[in-house]
């Protein structure tokens, strides 16, 4: 067995995605319940004569339908940070699947946080020649907690470092 075939060992693994806004079955029964209530709305102002009312309520419906698939579909977004002894790797796919990925020495590398964290806070990941920032989808305190963590890997990262 070569030097290389040895895998390295993980020091640190991450897959970052978005909360999802909402479940299938969440998104079919808040559309389902819109669409009974402006049916109810519509029929309504039907037997009362308006019944234009009735194509502006279906597309309200519509609207909603599609505002959660638009949510729904960019949540496929992620970010994985996976670090092993010589180097942390920081891949980013969007929603449409388009990726994009760093690789920084971890000896270099720095992560830094605006304290306190706050909304606009992003954690930066940074070395000499590239940075990046990540977990932007995420909580102010889940930023915080991922800086720590990948700080920490980072500094176990550096003592196994050779001389």
């Amino acid at each position: 067995m070569s030097e290389h075939s040895v895998a390295e060992p993980v020091l640190f693994n991450a897959v970052i995605y978005p909360n999802p806004p909402i479940s299938r079955n969440g998104f079919i029964l808040v559309v389902g319940g819109f669409a009974v209530l402006s049916g109810v709305i519509g029929l309504a102002t039907f037997l009362a004569g308006a019944w234009p009312v009735l194509g502006f309520l279906g597309l309200d419906v519509l609207a909603l339908a599609l505002a959660f698939s638009v949510v729904r579909r960019r949540a496929r977004a992620f970010e994985a940070v996976h670090l092993v002894r010589e180097r942390l790797t920081i891949r980013r796919v969007d929603h449409r699947g388009r990726s994009a990925e760093w690789r920084l020495l971890p000896y270099f590398t720095r992560v830094e946080l605006d304290q306190p964290a706050g909304h606009l806070s992003l954690v930066r990941v940074r070395d000499h020649t590239t940075r990046v920032h990540i977990g932007a989808f995420l909580t102010p305190r889940e930023r915080a907690e991922l800086a720590q963590a990948l700080r920490t890997a980072l500094g176990s990262a550096k003592t196994l470092m050779p001389l």
